[in-house]
This record gives C-alpha cells, sequence and structure tokens, in this order.
C-alpha cells in the first residue's frame, strides 16, 4: 500500500521518472534515538581501547629496550670474563717471575752501590805516568803522595768556577741553602785544597799530588814547573823547598793539583746501561746511524 502511495503517477510501461538524489533525501531528517549516557559509555569505550593500545605500545618498547640491553650486558660480562681470566694469568706469570725481579732489584742496588763508589775514582796510573813524562832529563821523583779528600755529601755545593777555595757548606756565587746536582759538579763533591803562589786564593782541586826528588839544576826545576802548568791534568803546581847539596844536585819539594780529568769514568753510565728504556734509545739510535 505504502509503495503504491510513494510510486509516481505516469503511463503504464514507463519507468518512472528519475528524482535527483539531493532532492530525495532534501526533505528528510535524521533523528539520534540514543540517550546521551549511551553515547557517553560509546566515547568512554573509545578512550579506553586509545589508551589500552598506547599502553601495548608502550610495554612493547619497554620489553624491546630491555632485551637489548639484557643482550649487551651480556656481552659485557662475557668480555669481563675473558679480560678476568686473562689478568688471572699474567698474575700468575708475574708470581713466577717473582724470584728474577728480586734478581733484578738486588742488581740494581749493587750497581748504584758501585756507582756511587766508584764515581770519585781518579787514575793514578795516569796522573803518575803523565808526571813522569812531562819531567825534564836529569829528574829524579823520591816520594809522590797523592792526597784523597773525603767526598761531599750528595747535593753539596760545587767547587766554584773561577778556581778560589769556598768554604765548607757554600758556594761562590749561589745560595749556600741551593743543592748542587752530582752531574752539574765537575768535582763529584771532592774538595781538596793545594798550596799555591798565592796562600790567600787556593784553588779547590779533586786530589792533590805532593811530590819530592832531585834535578841537576833550579832551572831544570823551573821547567818541571813549567810542564806541569801547561798539562790539562795538573792545576797550579808549586815548588815550596829547593836545597842544594855538595853534589851540585837541587833536591826540591812541591805539590801540584789534579784536575777532573783524572777521574776514570768507568762506570759513570752503569745505571743507564741497566735502565731498559735508555738501552733501547739506545739500540734505536744505532739502528737509525747504521741507516
Amino acid at each position: 500500500m505504502s509503495g503504491l502511495l510513494t510510486r509516481p503517477l505516469g503511463r503504464r510501461g514507463e519507468d518512472p521518472p528519475s528524482i535527483p538524489e539531493q532532492a530525495a533525501y532534501a526533505g528528510r531528517t535524521g533523528v539520534n534515538l540514543l540517550s546521551p549516557w549511551v553515547r557517553e559509555g560509546l566515547r568512554v569505550r573509545a578512550l579506553r581501547k586509545r589508551f589500552a593500545y598506547a599502553l601495548l605500545a608502550l610495554v612493547v618498547a619497554a620489553g624491546g629496550a630491555w632485551a637489548f640491553h639484557q643482550l649487551l650486558l651480556r656481552e659485557a660480562s662475557a668480555e669481563l670474563r675473558g679480560e678476568q681470566a686473562v689478568g688471572a694469568a699474567l698474575e700468575a706469570r708475574i708470581d713466577g717471575l717473582a724470584p728474577v725481579s728480586g734478581y733484578i732489584a738486588d742488581v740494581r742496588t749493587r750497581s748504584q752501590e758501585v756507582h756511587d763508589t766508584m764515581w770519585t775514582e781518579i787514575s793514578h796510573a795516569t796522573v803518575l805516568d803523565t808526571l813522569v813524562d812531562l819531567a825534564p832529563g836529569g829528574t829524579s821523583f823520591e816520594s809522590t803522595t797523592l792526597v784523597l779528600p773525603l767526598a761531599a755529601p750528595p747535593g753539596a755545593p760545587a767547587a766554584p768556577a773561577d778556581g778560589t777555595a769556598a768554604a765548607p757548606g757554600t758556594d761562590a756565587g749561589t745560595d749556600p741553602a741551593e743543592p748542587v746536582a752530582p752531574e752539574d759538579d765537575p768535582a763529584r763533591g771532592l774538595l781538596a785544597t793545594c798550596p799555591g803562589p798565592d796562600p790567600f786564593a787556593t784553588t779547590t782541586v779533586v786530589a792533590c799530588l805532593e811530590l819530592s826528588g832531585t834535578a841537576p839544576s833550579r832551572r831544570v826545576v823551573a821547567q818541571l814547573v813549567q810542564a806541569l802548568a801547561a798539562e790539562k791534568l795538573f792545576i797550579e803546581p808549586f815548588i815550596t823547598t829547593t836545597t842544594t847539596d855538595e853534589a851540585a844536585e837541587v833536591s826540591f819539594t812541591g805539590s801540584v793539583g789534579v784536575d777532573p780529568r783524572a777521574f776514570t769514568g768507568r762506570y759513570d753510565d752503569l745505571l743507564e746501561r741497566l735502565d731498559p728504556t735508555t738501552a733501547d734509545e739506545t739500540d734505536q739510535t744505532l739502528e737509525e746511524e747504521e741507516r
């Protein structure tokens, strides 16, 4: 019945006239029969779903981060165990080399003692041979005595460079309280004095050679003094007395200072040769020179 009422009139057998869609719905009005609390419940349910999805995504992200950190932690733990194993092996090897380390320490201690003892060693043979070589013809030495002073303690003031003697515990031109390094002291802590022509300006030397002998004449004695003065190994030769006997021979006594060149220096580089760092540098220098 409703179909008959809504069907537009027309001829039999003809299609009904088409009505535009907008015109068809223009007269219709929508009516929402849902109550407000039902619509509010739907909105709440939609929000809950969104929060649930967000929470699930957060949990998944946190789980992935935790798993990644656990993987890194396992790798770090494995590396740590490996390093600990290597460290334990090295400690075992070090413990096994303890006797060698003790032996090396003992060698270094003894080497230091040898170095300190021989640091002020003077070559007596060099001094006496040079004296004999410089003696003019006819000169005969009856006695020679090399007077060695006691070595000053490490860091004692060095001898002044102007040749004058410094008072014990002081250094000319420097602060008395300022220590002097052993390598900067040419006298190596030896503070000997020898009489010279000027009694008020005694020269500081490393040793004093006292000598006595005979010569054919005073002229030969003067030649001996000149030869000793020209030699760099000796400092300020001084003849204290000369006497002439019935045979016209001149007896003389005197002294001459000994220069730091008289040090043997045999063990000066002993500690450097025992130092592996210095040895490596020396080897490297030799290899570069060979190239």
